[in-house]
């Protein structure tokens, strides 16, 4: 039983690798083989063809002109739309950052962050009245 299992396999592969000749009854069977030279696809090109470049007209030429005069102006208009783009996406992930930090900050947080701002502020008022002791 385990050769006829192992058979099977082998009969397949057989059978997809042979070739068959198939002939109809209609017609002569010819065993003269032809070349791939003498099939249609390798026939060789017909007259001689040569490739004629089309000359560009007026308007072709004045709008080649004018585009090759505008593309410095696009490619900066298009950095300067890329770095606003990133400069944006930057901003906007540091405000989510920070939103998202403060709205569940860690404990001592608010306590340092107000007497940072407290002493700021004192310090804005004392050098308003020149009261600072300390100068630049």
């Amino acid at each position: 039983m385990i050769l006829k299992y192992a058979a099977l396999p082998a009969a397949v592969v057989a059978v997809g690798l042979s070739s068959f000749r198939i002939y109809s009854i209609n017609e002569k069977i010819n065993e003269k083989l032809i070349s791939p030279r003498e099939l249609s696809i390798y026939s060789p090109d017909g007259p001689a063809v040569r490739f004629v470049e089309e000359q560009p007209g007026v308007v072709q030429t004045g709008l080649g002109a004018v585009r090759v005069g505008l593309q410095p102006y696009v490619r900066a208009v298009q950095n300067t739309f890329t770095s606003v783009k990133v400069g944006v996406i930057s901003v906007y992930h540091a405000g989510q950052d920070s939103y998202q930090f403060l709205r569940d900050p860690p404990p001592g947080f608010l306590p340092r962050v107000g007497v940072i701002c407290v002493s700021g502020l004192g310090g804005l008022i004392l050098a308003r009245k020149g009261k600072c002791c300390f100068t630049v």
